[in-house]
């Protein structure tokens, strides 16, 4: 067999198994992977929309960029900013109609909590319990994943009686762990790097509940790469003082980016 027949072959065999195996969320291709939700991955920064969470010392908040698509569309009618329960909130980055029916089942597992043992679900068990379902919807025919990563945030009461900032996130996979900080969406691994590099400053858990906002803005500031306005941005918080999930008023977001710029 000449050389150009057997790369001939082995071009099309690769070809075929790619195009065989990602049809099926149920079947790994040859080299471990299951296409689909490397698929859903790529979904996620499809929007053009990056996530900053930050957990502080008394706080934890969330900000993403807001892009409205037309100017006929009332900007107030499009959010990526859900109440699941009175202390826990969340914000999902991705399709936004995956995120909506995500955000119903994040929704209706709480209440399920609550029915059973009469008390608010804890943010680190709702994320386990969404975790878990998004994983089987990766390994079940006639589903698909979601498109979208779910960033939880919440005030969470320990044995002891004290409450403690909570930010956890969940990915179209299925995977999920508790974070000081993280980010998602379309720019998330220049937005890691942006976190990383000023968590070399100050431990994020130290930091009161108006430097976590401010470095949350300063994060998305530097990957958009321009001056941001309060009206690109959706803010919400959770602290220990007001354990309910809140969003940030946009008078203290400009206070906040007008600060930033005159120190710059």
């Amino acid at each position: 067999v000449s050389t150009q027949s057997t790369v001939s072959l082995y071009f099309m065999y690769h070809t075929m198994s790619k195009g065989s195996f990602d049809k099926y969320i149920t079947v790994f291709s040859p080299e471990g992977a299951l296409y689909q939700v490397e698929y859903a991955f790529k979904a996620v920064g499809l929007p053009g929309l990056t996530t900053i969470a930050i957990r502080g010392k008394d706080g934890v908040v969330v900000v993403t960029q807001q892009k409205i698509p037309d100017k006929l569309i009332k900007q107030e009618s499009i959010s990526n900013m859900y109440q699941i329960s009175p202390t826990v909130g969340c914000c999902t980055t991705g399709r936004n109609p995956d995120g909506r029916a995500f955000v119903g089942t994040t929704r209706q597992a709480a209440s399920d909590y609550v029915y059973k043992f009469g008390v608010d679900m804890p943010c680190s068990l709702l994320a386990k319990r969404i975790a878990d379902k998004a994983q089987v919807s990766t390994q079940e025919m006639g589903m698909r994943p979601y498109g979208v990563t779910m960033t939880l945030v919440g005030i969470e009461q320990l044995d002891n009686g004290s409450k403690v900032p909570q930010l956890y996130k969940v990915d179209p996979a299925g995977f999920y762990c508790g974070y000081f900080a993280t980010a998602s969406g379309e720019k998330e691994i220049e937005g890691i790097a942006y976190l990383e590099k000023k968590q070399k400053g100050a431990a994020f858990d130290t930091l009161s509940n108006e430097e976590i906002l401010s470095l949350a803005l300063e994060a998305i500031q530097h990957i958009s790469g321009s001056a941001i306005k309060a009206r690109d941005v959706e803010v919400a918080r959770c602290t220990v003082d007001a354990p309910a999930f809140n969003k940030v008023a946009d008078t203290e977001v400009e206070r906040l980016l007008t600060k930033m710029a005159e120190q710059d």
